[in-house]
């Protein structure tokens, strides 16, 4: 009997270990596709930040312009609102920032090309203002 016990207790021993060839390969396997995927979430979340800056950007230049603070003046808009609406800025994200980058980018095209400022122009950018600092 103490044959059969040495050869169970081996057997049982080397089954608490697994096998160790096709484990180690796909462990191998897995941490070679984590790399992957890590490097593309790094890659998306750098895009992501830019993109975001690239649009904060397009709004705090709309609203440090020149004829746009003249504009809101003589629309009766004080320029402290557009001091704060520029610091909350930074605190815009997703659908907000997005749709506010877009109405800033859209009136600094007009304002860039010369375009009559009309009414319109006025009511996107308190549009833009109002989002600003209602996401605040």
């Amino acid at each position: 009997m103490k044959p059969f016990c040495k050869v169970l207790a081996v057997t049982l021993s080397l089954s608490m270990l697994g096998p160790i060839t096709p484990k180690a390969a796909s462990a191998g396997q897995a941490r070679q596709k984590s790399l992957v995927s890590e490097v593309e979430i790094d890659a998306a979340l750098r895009r992501a930040s830019a993109d975001e800056k690239a649009s904060r950007d397009t709004i705090r230049r709309l609203l440090a312009r020149d004829d746009v603070r003249r504009l809101a003046k003589d629309s009766g808009l004080d320029s402290i609102y557009l001091d704060k609406a520029a610091a909350v800025v930074a605190t815009l994200e997703g659908p907000e920032l997005e749709q506010a980058a877009t109405y800033a980018a859209e009136l600094n095209d007009r304002l860039a090309g010369g375009v009559t400022i009309t009414v319109s122009l006025v009511a996107l950018l308190l549009i833009i203002i109002i989002i600003i600092l209602l996401a605040k």
